[in-house]
């Protein structure tokens, strides 16, 4: 694994968070992987751990989900050239345009309703599942459409190379928040203590069941050791995951409506 001076590893885990808040220092996970996290305030006092993930090869970046600058833009070009930007769905997509200033040769990516939506961010190119890939895409990083929830349109993207798995939203492992007011909201939508799948997408996103279920079928057959969301803790326990993501239940929770329903 290569060390680089941008990296917060060599540090207790406290003192690390705190040079990532204050210096946009990054974190290694893996061979040419690397997130960087921030608490992002939003209406009514809700605050969220955000995180954004590079992805390396060579010298060229591929920047998933920016967070808002300018900790992150000196430590970034540390790591190499940033090639690629991607807001991974149509909620994603804060930050980007200023992403996309501090960065202006970098190609910016996005789902197509975002760029019938948002104009105006000239997107360069709409996500695709890699069957015509852009040369600033990095190898062995494969796009998987969430289908049937189209005002959501999110994106996962599998990096073989560190066997990860980067999502968005549609799961996350959800810690504490930091104040009554997002334990309260959290609360509502995400229950803590395990990944989950906020209820938001059973509520009103899903629209076409069958899209999305189909649209996650080839999860299981992927080699994943980490699941890197844009919020909460990175998640190990895979197929805990990956079985949340597909039904909103952890498969304990599967197997005990299936044999209500047999019974």
């Amino acid at each position: 694994m290569r060390r680089d001076a941008t990296l917060a590893t060599n540090f207790p885990k406290d003192r690390r968070e705190k040079l990532a808040y204050h210096q946009g220092v990054f974190t290694q996970l893996a061979e040419d992987l690397f997130t960087l996290e921030q608490e992002l305030r939003f209406r009514f006092g809700l605050t969220l751990l955000t995180r954004m993930t590079v992805i390396r090869r060579g010298r060229k970046l591929w920047v998933h989900s920016p967070l808002p600058g300018p900790k992150w833009y000196e430590g970034i070009r540390k790591l190499g050239d940033v090639t690629m930007l991607v807001a991974p769905s149509c909620h994603h997509s804060l930050f980007i345009a200023d992403a996309k200033r501090q960065f202006p040769s970098a190609v910016l990516a996005a789902p197509s309703q975002l760029m019938r939506a948002r104009p105006e961010l000239a997107v360069d190119r709409a996500l695709t599942t890699n069957a015509d890939p852009h040369e600033a895409w990095p190898s062995g990083v494969v796009t998987i459409p969430v289908l049937g929830a189209p005002t959501m349109s999110e994106h996962l993207f599998y990096d073989s190379q560190s066997r990860s798995l980067i999502v968005t939203d549609l799961v996350f492992d959800n810690a504490r928040g930091s104040n009554w007011i997002t334990r309260r909201l959290l609360g509502l939508f995400a229950p803590t203590g395990r990944p989950v799948r906020s209820k938001e997408w059973d509520w009103w996103l899903i629209k076409d069941r069958a899209a999305f279920a189909n649209s996650l079928s080839t999860l299981s057959t992927l080699a994943i050791d980490r699941i890197v969301g844009a919020h909460g803790r990175i998640m190990a326990d895979v197929p805990l995951a990956i079985s949340i993501m597909k039904t909103g239940r952890p498969p304990t929770a599967q197997l005990a409506a299936s044999a209500n329903g047999n019974s």
